[in-house]
């Protein structure tokens, strides 16, 4: 598997943030910045995936095909971590005593560390999404047209919502391929304007950052001309 150089550099900067994960999770005290390096390792696959599938030839289409749905299967992880978010309410950044008092801001290490380490895993795992997902782009979707393609990358991040709810709310993985029964028992028994609101919330949230990415990539492209 051929490696470009921003990929080799991108390695490097989720090596650095894994070595540091069980440093950060002494310090802070919560078992969350020490299961990061889980979730890191999760949103990595799906770039993996996808170098394979761009490096094999056209006559393995139906390896191909498989690969592809797999990639699928684990893209989710990759956008996952914005949820962990969450777990920076478990800290204390700032008092008011009421609505009109002055803001008292708190530089205690701890949950600025947390805050760090949180948000910076986020950014790597989104950036190995959505380069995975970049790849994928190249590899299966030269012939379409535009709107098509546009069409399946929003249906591709709404599969993506609806496996990331699953994930949080079920607490299912990736790998519980053979529970698909069981989940389809669930996404019923839990529909509700809540549910629908934070897939449809969660797909906008990916979409416009696809979008930003796609933007950064041209600014990118123009500086280089």
């Amino acid at each position: 598997m051929k490696l470009t150089k921003p990929e080799w550099g991108l390695i490097g900067i989720t090596a650095i943030y894994l070595i540091i994960s069980p440093f950060v999770f002494i310090v802070v005290g919560n078992f969350l910045h020490f299961f990061l390096i889980l979730n890191m390792i999760l949103a990595m696959i799906p770039f993996l995936i996808a170098k394979v599938v761009a490096r094999l030839p056209d006559n393995k289409k139906w390896i191909k095909i498989g690969l592809s749905i797999l990639w699928l299967l684990f893209l989710p992880n990759a956008f996952y971590m914005i949820t962990d978010l969450i777990y920076l309410s478990n800290h204390v950044y700032i008092f008011q005593e009421h609505l009109y008092a002055p803001v008292i801001y708190f530089d205690d290490l701890i949950p600025w560390l947390a805050l760090f380490h949180i948000f910076l895993g986020v950014i790597i795992s989104l950036i190995w999404g959505y380069h995975a997902l970049s790849i994928m782009e190249g590899v299966g979707m030269k012939a379409l047209s535009r709107k098509l393609k546009n069409g399946l990358i929003i249906a591709i991040l709404l599969i993506s919502s609806v496996g990331i709810y699953i994930g949080r709310f079920f607490r299912y993985n990736s790998w519980n391929l053979f529970s698909v029964v069981n989940i389809i028992k669930d996404l019923i028994a839990s529909l509700s304007f809540n549910m629908v609101f934070f897939i449809l919330g969660y797909m906008m949230v990916l979409l416009t950052l696809y979008l930003l990415s796609k933007v950064l990539k041209n600014i990118a492209l123009s500086e280089e001309k």
